[in-house]
């Protein structure tokens, strides 16, 4: 059934809040793209994680450096997802499509691909922002329960206490699984999807290669047990799976969570922008640091309301958006970091218990 939303894409609230926004950056000066301080972490992420990995590789070492060397890349490894090619899918990071195309495949040199994950962000996530059987994210990802509208699994008793562990694996889980089912899908959102041989072949020479690099040829070069090498290759994915699960659920999927579903018509009972609105919420969205490492992610709501804006600009757009909220009765939602984890496991354990049975008179 193809979604819509029954007031339309905008609102007098999203109206209004535009006219700040533009006003802001108008009196500023400010370039909607990415700034000097942009460019030098994407430089910094960059060289970091280059230069971990290169003495991995090259240099001899002890247990205590070689696990050094794991955990810096694998706080740098999600950085290139969640801030260059995140920016660049969007084409915020540059006014050139040659620049943003070239940062995109950032994100397959960090084992994503860029091509799915632009159907999947783009023309997914952010036309049906929480909406089940569009925002296809959530049902791929059945292990844990994130929805009430999902199914109930005896194994969801518990996913309180393997949620972390099931965390630390998502970077392998969108590595090496989501991408390869994403591309069987035959509808993504609101629209039949087909694709290529060519990006089919591009999909595992990429994988491929990925796997080459992190794992077969340290086991060649390397000179420690091959057990060793492999802990590290999990040790890298495993900081990185906690940071890239953690800006998907802290978002989406705390207690005060809202997932609206369309009514027998498919249609939602708001416009978009409010949706947006409602079905986000965000985490320290005034710590210059949480911005710096999360890349907007933080901001989140700031993001879905204004998916055309470098993610370096949030802060001020989020401080817009909580004084506009006040004059529509509308509701901007905050945790500071520890709130939104602590909130998000609140949530897990209310929905290990299995759904009331509705009782038939």
């Amino acid at each position: 059934m193809k979604l819509q939303f029954l007031e339309g894409n905008n609102s007098d609230f999203y109206n209004e809040l535009t006219h700040k926004v533009d006003k802001y950056f108008k009196e500023n000066k400010l370039s909607r793209y990415a700034d000097t301080g942009m460019v030098l972490k994407t430089i910094f992420i960059t060289v970091t994680y280059l230069a971990m990995y290169g003495l991995l590789i090259t240099s001899s070492f002890n247990a205590f450096t070689g696990i050094l060397y794991c955990v810096i890349m694998g706080l740098m490894h999600p950085l290139f997802f969640i801030n260059i090619g995140h920016d660049a899918l969007h084409h915020t990071y540059s006014k050139k499509k040659s620049v943003n195309r070239f940062l995109a495949y950032f994100l397959n040199f960090a084992g994503l691909n860029a091509y799915i994950n632009r159907i999947l962000h783009l023309k997914v996530h952010h036309l049906f922002t929480s909406v089940e059987g569009y925002d296809i994210i959530i049902e791929e990802y059945s292990v844990l329960r994130l929805s009430e509208n999902q199914p109930y699994e005896k194994m969801h008793k518990y996913q309180v206490y393997y949620a972390p562990l099931i965390y630390s694996l998502f970077s392998i889980f969108l590595i090496f699984s989501i991408d390869f089912v994403l591309f069987k899908r035959s509808r993504m959102g609101n629209s039949p999807i087909e694709h290529s041989k060519g990006e089919m072949a591009k999909l595992y020479l990429q994988k491929l290669s990925y796997l080459f690099f992190m794992l077969v040829l340290p086991l060649m070069v390397v000179n420690v047990a091959w057990y060793w090498v492999v802990m590290g290759f999990f040790l890298v994915h495993m900081i990185s799976g906690l940071a890239l699960a953690m800006v998907g659920v802290l978002n989406h999927q705390i207690n005060e969570s809202v997932f609206p579903q369309p009514n027998e018509d498919g249609y939602i009972t708001n416009s978009r922008k409010n949706h947006e609105l409602e079905a986000t919420i965000d985490f320290a969205p005034y710590s210059k640091l949480a911005l710096w490492y999360f890349g907007g992610f933080n901001t989140h709501t700031a993001h879905h309301l204004f998916p055309n804006l470098c993610h370096t600009h949030y802060i001020p757009v989020t401080r817009m958006i909580e004084e506009t909220v006040k004059d529509y009765g509308l509701t901007y939602r905050k945790h500071s970091l520890a709130g939104a984890i602590k909130s998000h496991f609140a949530y897990l354990k209310r929905l290990s218990k299995p759904p009331k049975a509705v009782k038939v008179s």
